[in-house]
């Protein structure tokens, strides 16, 4: 069955809270070949349920771990319902409109989450836009995007591409534009505020402007206003907690609430002192700065 959350919130201080996958994964990086947490996925799912999360993200490698163990996917959806998990966040899919072994990778990928999705029933899967050197055309990636919603919807799963300014979609604009051409109901933006931040000025003005319907999923943390000189290095290490740093969070949850974004605020914070923080820490640290955040605004 679906996992859908059934209060309408009333304003933005009741928006449910999702503790994004690296958030409370400890010292692990993204970028690592085979990323897995040092921490067994039972214990981070409780420390983020018992810090007061009531959505999750879970990483590619912990489903495939997941789906390989007695009772696999089926296990793993009975301890997120046991803990009262209402949001479930697949991350993430690259490649999925390119060509050659990294497509064939993409796609073993691609069928592990949209299975994952069935038996979750997972909300959203975040997926990756293209990288400088890629060589996909505009068409190509419409009809890429497109093709992945329709698979996305027959499990009834929404597809967030997240805007990233380091990417070759480096502005709400550019994402939405390839959103709009597919024209997928089920497909839209993941909007972070650390990209929205890093993405220009004027940025943040028009997040109140985005169509409610291309808005699946947002992001919260905080930062200093200048990031560091390498933007993809800056994004992994030097997010903060919601009010530790110099972002108008507040003004951002507010613009994506007259946007009509009524989802779940998902916390994403990517630091060395986090990647230190045992998973309870972690979790309680973000999810209590972003429910401050969110209880500013109400």
């Amino acid at each position: 069955m679906r996992r859908v959350i059934v209060a309408t919130p009333s304003c933005p201080a009741e928006l449910p809270l999702l503790a994004t996958c690296w958030t409370i994964a400890g010292d692990v990086l993204p970028t690592a070949v085979s990323p897995q947490s040092p921490f067994p996925l039972e214990r981070r799912l409780q420390a983020a349920a018992q810090a007061g999360f009531r959505g999750i993200g879970l990483w590619y490698g912990d489903l495939l771990q997941q789906s390989q163990l007695k009772g696999g996917l089926n296990s793993l959806r009975r301890q997120l319902d046991s803990l009262g998990f209402e949001a479930i966040e697949l991350e993430s899919l690259v490649n999925w409109f390119g060509e050659g072994d990294a497509r064939q990778a993409s796609n073993a990928h691609r069928a592990l989450f949209l299975q994952a999705a069935a038996e979750l029933g997972a909300r959203h899967l975040k997926i990756i836009p293209p990288m400088p050197g890629s060589t996909v055309n505009t068409a190509a990636l419409v009809d890429a995007f497109g093709e992945l919603c329709e698979e996305a919807r027959a499990v009834g799963l929404r597809i967030a591409m997240e805007m990233m300014p380091m990417s070759t979609l480096p502005t709400l604009a550019d994402n939405l534009a390839i959103v709009e051409a597919a024209g997928a109901s089920n497909g839209g933006l993941l909007v972070d505020i650390w990209h929205v931040q890093r993405s220009g000025f004027g940025a943040m003005q028009g997040l109140a402007r985005l169509p409610t319907t291309a808005l699946m999923a947002v992001e919260l943390n905080d930062a200093m206003a200048k990031p560091g000189p390498e933007l993809f290095q800056a994004t992994l290490n030097d997010r903060l907690p919601c009010g530790e740093g110099e972002f108008d969070v507040t003004g951002f949850i507010r613009a994506l609430w007259q946007a009509g974004y009524r989802g779940p605020m998902g916390v994403e914070i990517l630091s060395p002192r986090f990647r230190a923080l045992e998973p309870e820490a972690a979790a309680h640290l973000s999810h209590d700065s972003s429910a401050a955040a969110l209880a500013a605004c109400a």
